[in-house]
C-alpha cells in the first residue's frame, strides 16, 4: 500500500473510499494541543485510562478523527457532533451521509471514510500479547475456517488467525452488530487480498467487498465496504497539523 500526503482540499468523488493512517505516538506537546479539540464527554473518557500511554493514544486518535472529518465538511473539529447507534457505532449527527469507521492497535490508527455504503475497518498488531489462537478460533470461527487455520504452518498460524479475525470484525463493525455475531460471519477459504462475500438472510442480505490490509510492518487489517466498484485512496495524516 502506498500512503500519500492528503490533497489541500478533501473531497470524496463518487465511489472513492479514503483510508487514513495515523501514528498515535506523538510528543506530549502535540497531545496537549490535540486534547483541546475533544468534547467534555471525550475528555472524561480519556481521563478514565489509567496508563498515560493509553490516555494519550485515545486523545490523539479521537482528535485526529475530528480533524479529518472536519476537513471534509469544512467544520471546525471541536464543533463536530457525534451520535451513536444502539450498539455504540458512531455517526455524524449533522452529516449522516458521510460514513466512517476507525480502528487502532499498539500506537497506530486507521480511519475509513466514504459515502457509497456502510463501511468498517479493523486493525491488529502482530506482536500484541495474545493467548493461544486455537481455542479462540474454535470458539469464534466456523468449522471450515477452523480447519483452514489448523492446516496452516504452526509458525504462520498466529498471523493467519489475525488476518481472518480482522476481516470478520471489519464486516461486523460496518453493520454495527458487534462481536456477539462474530461466529456468524464466514470468510471464504480462498480469500484473496480482495474478495466478495454475503451476509444476512431473507430481506437483510448484503453484499460486501473485503480487502486485506498491511498498513505497516507488524500490522494486519481489513476494510469492509458494502457493495463493489469502489476506488481506494490512502492518506498519511500528520497529527501535528492544527
Amino acid at each position: 500500500m502506498k500512503w500519500l500526503p492528503p490533497p489541500p482540499q478533501l473531497q470524496i468523488q463518487g465511489s472513492e473510499i479514503h483510508l487514513w493512517r495515523v501514528s498515535l505516538n506523538q510528543p506530549i506537546v502535540s497531545v496537549n494541543s490535540l486534547a483541546r479539540l475533544l468534547s467534555p464527554d471525550e475528555q472524561q473518557r480519556a481521563d478514565r485510562f489509567r496508563r498515560a500511554e493509553d490516555r494519550q493514544h485515545f486523545i490523539v486518535g479521537r482528535a485526529m478523527l475530528r480533524q479529518i472529518l472536519g476537513q471534509y465538511l469544512a467544520i471546525a473539529p471541536d464543533a463536530l457532533q457525534f451520535g451513536y447507534e444502539p450498539r455504540g457505532k458512531p455517526f455524524l449527527a449533522h452529516a449522516p451521509d458521510l460514513r466512517f469507521n476507525l480502528s487502532h492497535s499498539h500506537g497506530l490508527a486507521l480511519y475509513a471514510i466514504g459515502r457509497i455504503g456502510r463501511i468498517g475497518v479493523d486493525l491488529e498488531c502482530l506482536s500484541r500479547t495474545l493467548s493461544e489462537v486455537e481455542p479462540l478460533a474454535q470458539r469464534f470461527f466456523s468449522a471450515s475456517e477452523y480447519k483452514s487455520l489448523m492446516a496452516s504452518p504452526v509458525d504462520q498460524r498466529r498471523s493467519a488467525f489475525l488476518r481472518l479475525w480482522t476481516c470478520k470484525e471489519a464486516v461486523l463493525k460496518a453493520t454495527g452488530t458487534g462481536l456477539s455475531e462474530l461466529e456468524q460471519i464466514e470468510i471464504p477459504q480462498s480469500a484473496a487480498p480482495q474478495f466478495q462475500m454475503t451476509t444476512g438472510a431473507g430481506k437483510t442480505i448484503a453484499q460486501w467487498s473485503v480487502l486485506h490490509l498491511t498498513p505497516d510492518l507488524d500490522y494486519v487489517g481489513a476494510l469492509a465496504i458494502e457493495g463493489e466498484g469502489w476506488k481506494l485512496c490512502c492518506w498519511q495524516a500528520d497529527p501535528r497539523l492544527k
